[in-house]
């Protein structure tokens, strides 16, 4: 048996054994690269938290229980955009956790990879095709930002209207959401830390404001709304990361422009989304909200291509 830095038999199994010659010979730099078990003496204890981390996740239907030791080259996917490129994450000569998770009543499996500095989950197809990131987030805490399930979004708004008991907009507002999530017209974002429901925002495909509440369908625009970050999280920077994992989303779902509603005395917020991109105003529309009350509402839009 080859002696190893995860002390596991893997070199001996590993078809590229001959270009390397194992742990012993490379002395821990396979094929040049760097390998998350030489790196981490204890190896067993990051893997048993990593395990631990991607299920905290709550990513329907993804369930982990054991992590391999794979090379870069056979897991670092090609990533398209909608500007015809595409992008990849990981190193082809690094060593990384790694596993493959079939989807129950599905075609396409998961992927996972992962070492000491982030975690990694994407879907794809027959032998990596079509892959789609379904979550990226750096270990430098536990705020991770996906997409919710519709279970999580009925969470969130159940705390909504319990923080709002004398405004009776809240239930129909959460009402209207669950039916749009449910028939996919509205993608919630959602930022969780330690598996705490912190910020969210949500994006209507395919939408455009227009000067009264009706709006019109576009092609290509994504409708973005609900800002919301829990009060003592405001002002950290995590709806930030939450808005840039959203509009990288949508970017890679093939959508050219983002378009946002803010209203006229807000200025902070103005200010802010200015800084976030969106400069070009629109037009000056209303908003009616279920309770009869109307207010005012400016729209600015940028092109996704800029991100």
């Amino acid at each position: 048996m080859i002696k190893t830095y995860c002390g596991v038999d893997c070199c001996s199994e590993c078809p590229r054994l001959p270009e390397c010659g194992g742990c012993e010979i490379c002395q821990g730099h396979p094929f040049g690269g760097s390998c998350v078990a030489q790196r981490n003496r204890d190896f067993p204890a990051l893997k048993k938290r990593l395990i631990e981390e991607i299920n905290a996740l709550q990513i329907k239907g993804l369930s982990v229980c054991n992590l391999n030791l794979l090379n870069g080259a056979y897991v670092n996917l090609e990533y398209p955009l909608v500007n015809g490129s595409s992008v990849r994450f990981l190193k082809d000569e690094d060593i990384y956790f790694g596993n493959q998770i079939e989807r129950e009543e599905s075609e396409r499996c998961f992927g996972v990879v992962a070492d000491e500095s982030f975690i990694l989950v994407c879907e794809y197809g027959c032998n990596g095709a079509d892959p789609e990131i379904v979550l990226y987030k750096r270990r430098e805490d536990s705020y991770v930002c996906r997409i919710a399930s519709l279970e999580e979004v009925n969470e969130r708004w159940d705390t909504l209207i319990r923080e709002h008991p004398d405004d009776p907009n809240w239930k129909v507002w959460k009402k209207d959401t669950i039916a749009e999530v449910s028939a996919g017209r509205e993608i919630p974002y959602y930022g969780f830390l330690d598996g705490e429901i912190i910020c969210e925002a949500y994006a209507v495909p395919n939408y455009t404001p227009g000067e009264d509440d009706k709006g019109y369908r576009e092609d290509g625009t994504a409708y973005l709304s609900a800002f919301r970050t829990v009060g003592e999280y405001r002002g950290k920077r995590y709806f930030s990361q939450l808005l840039r994992f959203m509009l990288t989303d949508l970017t890679r779902k093939g959508f050219a422009r983002a378009v946002l509603g803010v209203e006229p005395d807000e200025v902070l917020n103005k200010q802010m989304y200015l800084h976030w991109g969106f400069a070009e105003k629109l037009c000056t529309g209303t908003c009616t909200y279920p309770d009869g009350t109307t207010i005012e509402v400016e729209y600015y839009g940028k092109n996704l291509t800029c991100i």
